[in-house]
Protein backbone atom coordinates (compact mmCIF):
# COMPACT_ATOMS: atom_id res chain seq x y z
CA UNK A 1 0.00 0.00 0.00
CA UNK A 2 1.27 3.50 -0.69
CA UNK A 3 0.64 6.46 1.60
CA UNK A 4 1.93 9.62 -0.01
CA UNK A 5 5.56 8.84 -0.85
CA UNK A 6 5.92 5.83 1.45
CA UNK A 7 5.27 2.29 0.24
CA UNK A 8 4.18 0.08 3.11
CA UNK A 9 4.12 -3.71 2.77
CA UNK A 10 0.84 -5.06 4.14
CA UNK A 11 -1.04 -8.30 4.57
CA UNK A 12 -4.70 -8.18 3.47
CA UNK A 13 -7.49 -10.36 4.83
CA UNK A 14 -11.27 -10.28 4.95
CA UNK A 15 -12.68 -9.23 8.33
CA UNK A 16 -14.77 -11.82 10.15
CA UNK A 17 -18.38 -10.99 11.08
CA UNK A 18 -17.53 -9.61 14.54
CA UNK A 19 -14.77 -7.36 13.18
CA UNK A 20 -17.00 -6.20 10.36
CA UNK A 21 -19.76 -5.26 12.79
CA UNK A 22 -17.26 -3.25 14.83
CA UNK A 23 -15.53 -1.55 11.88
CA UNK A 24 -18.44 -0.82 9.54
CA UNK A 25 -19.75 2.24 11.47
CA UNK A 26 -16.33 3.91 11.05
CA UNK A 27 -16.46 3.22 7.31
CA UNK A 28 -19.90 4.85 7.09
CA UNK A 29 -18.73 7.82 9.19
CA UNK A 30 -15.79 8.27 6.84
CA UNK A 31 -17.77 7.83 3.62
CA UNK A 32 -21.54 8.10 4.06
CA UNK A 33 -22.51 6.61 0.66
CA UNK A 34 -21.33 3.20 1.94
CA UNK A 35 -24.67 3.02 3.78
CA UNK A 36 -26.61 3.00 0.50
CA UNK A 37 -24.13 0.60 -1.07
CA UNK A 38 -24.64 -1.78 1.85
CA UNK A 39 -28.43 -1.53 1.59
CA UNK A 40 -28.38 -2.32 -2.14
CA UNK A 41 -26.01 -5.24 -1.58
CA UNK A 42 -28.27 -6.69 1.13
CA UNK A 43 -31.28 -6.44 -1.19
CA UNK A 44 -29.61 -8.90 -3.57
CA UNK A 45 -28.14 -11.12 -0.84
CA UNK A 46 -24.54 -9.89 -1.03
CA UNK A 47 -22.18 -8.99 1.78
CA UNK A 48 -19.64 -6.31 1.01
CA UNK A 49 -16.20 -7.65 1.94
CA UNK A 50 -14.37 -5.54 4.50
CA UNK A 51 -10.64 -5.83 3.91
CA UNK A 52 -8.33 -5.41 6.90
CA UNK A 53 -4.75 -4.39 6.17
CA UNK A 54 -2.00 -5.25 8.65
CA UNK A 55 1.40 -3.73 8.20
CA UNK A 56 4.13 -6.27 7.58
CA UNK A 57 7.48 -5.82 9.28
Amino acid sequence: MQVRDEVRPVHARIADDAEREQLWPAAIATYGPFRGYQRRAQEVGRTIPFVVLTRRR
